[in-house]
């Protein structure tokens, strides 16, 4: 890692698989193991993406989280990174399939430039924030609408409201949040490996989801994200 991003942290912020299917049941029709065993496997592959990227990484999943709301978790998150003594941070979950080391490394990167690094999602939330440590207020960070599809545009009122620089938009990508997204997901076939083990998932649980032809609603941006992006992809990364 080139020296002028050590004073960038990856956080790679999750919940544990018995904590995330209380939330998520991503594969409807099988049992709860099973749904444990996606969760498990999603968590191990954003976990080899952050180590691979070679940033300094803190990996938070539900037992070392502080706080009542998921707001103010990911903001404690934030800031006992920065006490440590770390300019900036690139967080991102388990669920955004899409993501490569490289677009955490153009994260990075873009943060040596910009105060806000984003990569939206098509439901309107965000798959990747990255932020330096001055444009950080943990109240207004608190209350952002998280976990709805108002998420890119209240970081673009929060922007505004600090006076901060435009935000840096990274390529837009789809998050697993629903059985639909993981269909649309496969469906799709604008995946990288990782899909395949899932899809042997689906199979081992027989699972209906995939056969039944679920409904996928259209789906897209929420926001009008600029042309701007960060520095073009290099071929090479672990998930190429």
């Amino acid at each position: 890692m080139q020296s002028k991003l050590k004073d960038i942290a990856l956080l790679l912020f999750i919940r544990t698989p018995q904590v995330e299917v209380r939330h998520k049941r991503l594969l409807p029709s099988a049992s709860l193991p099973q749904n444990q065993r996606l969760i498990r496997r999603l968590n191990q592959h954003a976990i080899s993406l952050a180590e691979a990227s070679g940033l300094p990484t803190f990996i938070l999943d539900s037992p070392q989280q502080q706080g009542e709301r998921f707001g103010e978790r990911l903001a404690n998150a934030f800031q006992d990174i920065y006490v440590q003594g770390y300019r900036s941070i690139v967080a991102i979950g388990n669920d955004c399939l899409q993501l490569e080391t490289q677009d955490l490394l153009d994260t990075a990167r873009a943060l040596q430039e910009t105060d806000i690094v984003l990569g939206p999602t098509f439901d309107g939330g965000v798959h990747t924030i990255g932020m330096q440590q001055s444009a950080f207020d943990f109240q207004a960070f608190c209350n952002l609408p998280w976990q709805t599809n108002r998420v890119q545009q209240a970081w673009q009122q929060y922007a505004q409201h600090f006076e901060l620089p435009a935000i840096h938009w990274l390529r837009l990508a789809a998050d697993i949040d629903y059985a639909q997204d993981l269909v649309a997901a496969l469906r799709s076939r604008i995946f990288h490996k990782a899909l395949f083990d899932l899809l042997s998932l689906l199979t081992v649980a027989n699972s209906q989801d995939l056969r039944s032809g679920v409904d996928i609603p259209r789906r897209g941006a929420y926001l009008q994200i600029p042309s701007h992006r960060g520095p073009p992809r290099v071929p090479g990364s672990i998930l190429s």
